[in-house]
């Protein structure tokens, strides 16, 4: 089974890839129309697969210490860094995302109105985005506001499939 290198930023690969699907998604019109769900389920079974490869990766015996790191200077003026690291726990609940993700998309494939089935797949993307760097932030001017931001994508993604559920007969 090929391996990928050890110096694969896996916790970022794996945070981009389903914003690379978000956008994706908004930037071609076609793609979102006929293709949103198809498109969605690649991109997080994708992160699927980053996430059991970063399980095989992580020592279990120091579970207890940060790992799978990746550090680099983003405003350095105030010491602010894209600084992802996780320890056991915080791989287990970005594993739990990353596992989740596809059972969401899976779940919405009859329930969510063909119409609106890019919007709410994009923003299911991008909800899956902000759990990895949620939970393996190492950095609090990284973690702060994709905290904040979170709640946009989950907030919007429930309006999205409102169409349906607002629709149906009582």
């Amino acid at each position: 089974m090929p391996t990928l290198p050890a110096s694969l930023p896996v916790l970022t690969v794996m945070a981009v890839t389903p914003l690379a699907g978000a956008l994706l998604l908004w930037l071609v019109p076609p793609l979102r129309r006929l293709h949103a769900r198809a498109v969605g389920l690649v991109f997080s079974l994708a992160v699927l697969a980053l996430g059991l490869w970063a399980l095989s990766a992580f020592d279990l015996a120091q579970a207890g210490t940060v790992q799978l790191t990746d550090t680099h200077s983003w405003i350095p003026a105030i010491g602010a860094s894209w600084a992802l690291g996780v320890n056991g726990l915080g791989l287990s609940m970005v594993l739990l995302g990353a596992f989740v993700t596809p059972l969401v998309l899976l779940a919405s494939w009859g329930e969510v109105p063909a119409d609106r089935q890019g919007l709410f797949t994009g923003l299911v993307l991008t909800l899956e985005f902000f759990v990895v760097v949620i939970f393996s932030a190492r950095d609090l001017l990284l973690f702060y506001p994709v905290l904040r931001g979170d709640a946009h994508p989950g907030v919007l993604s429930s309006a999205a499939s409102a169409g349906r559920i607002a629709s149906a007969p009582p």
